[in-house]
């Protein structure tokens, strides 16, 4: 192969994979369309080969599109990992840092930590993207994002984890349930409450159907009444009823502390757990992303007692 790949082109190449579309890729790439279609088309002439099937349906990667995708993500790293070596030699802490969360951490534990880290290295880029565990999971096994946050620890060999902060889940009910009075109740008495309850694939989730298994309690003997896809939704069905839900102590310590939700332990549950860093098991870590970890441990917040 007589020419040389250009590194650009090749961003715009896994862009494209990435994103589904020559459109959306010009977009996340903050270039036009056909700026976009001629740099593939000067890398299918750097390859000598076709790299994508174009149909009514969409796009699709040819045999040597497949080929050449994986070794293109492995040079954007190269390409990545050398630029931050010379920045480290120079003794320069910038770059970005782009953070998967799951919804909880996402929306109660890392606004302040993400807030000080910034103040702390003003020169790193960052942003944070707020999903489900599984949604977390699949985007840094995928090198969507190098680094990510979640309440639930899968077995995958391609992910390393550690735990950072501790979290328990509680009931949460409004001030004037029957309930709200007391500290705790039987774990056995959450299957004579309505309650609503976060999507499949939701860490919270995870974690109190493998609590009642682990007690005896089947967790299709819950009286659920909704099924919703984040806490702020599950909060606001509690507000306006009877029901209860099932959530992370960090989600409702505000309106615990400010008389608006009550919080009760579910007595014969484990409901404790961690939130965890992830990354790639054998993936490259940047500066910035290495540097997070670090502040994160530094600066473990405790788990409120509520």
């Amino acid at each position: 192969m007589a020419a040389m790949l250009n590194i650009y082109h090749l961003n715009t190449f896994c862009t494209i994979v990435a994103e589904g579309s020559f459109s959306r890729a010009a977009e996340a790439l903050h270039l036009t369309q056909p700026t976009v279609s001629a740099q593939i088309q000067a890398l299918e002439r750097a390859v000598g080969a076709r790299l994508f099937e174009r149909s009514a349906q969409g796009i699709a990667l040819t045999q040597a599109g497949r080929l050449l995708h994986g070794y293109a993500l492995q040079l954007l790293e190269l390409s990545a990992r050398a630029m931050q070596a010379m920045e480290q030699l120079q003794g320069l802490e910038r770059g970005e840092l782009t953070i998967a969360a799951s919804v909880v951490p996402g929306h109660y534990l890392l606004p302040r930590l993400l807030a000080t880290f910034k103040s702390e290295c003003p020169a790193i880029e960052v942003r944070l993207k707020v999903s489900n565990s599984r949604d977390v999971r699949a985007a840094v096994r995928e090198n969507h994002v190098e680094l990510g946050i979640l309440g639930e620890r899968a077995r995958d060999e391609k992910l390393t984890y550690t735990p950072v902060v501790e979290d328990e889940l509680v009931l949460a009910v409004r001030p004037g349930h029957p309930l709200a009075g007391g500290r705790e109740i039987p774990a056995a008495a959450i299957l004579g409450i309505p309650l609503v309850v976060r999507e499949v694939g939701s860490g919270t989730r995870a974690t109190l159907e493998r609590a009642l298994q682990r007690a005896g309690i089947p967790p299709d003997r819950l009286d659920v009444r909704l099924e919703v896809g984040s806490v702020e939704a599950a909060k606001q069905v509690v507000r306006a009823t009877d029901w209860g839900t099932v959530v992370s102590v960090w989600s409702v310590v505000d309106e615990v502390q400010a008389g608006t939700l009550a919080a009760v332990r579910l007595a014969g549950l484990d409901l404790s757990r961690h939130f965890y860093l992830v990354w790639r098991q054998h993936g490259y870590l940047s500066v910035a992303s290495e540097r997070f970890i670090a502040f994160v441990r530094a600066h473990q917040p405790a788990r409120p007692g509520i």
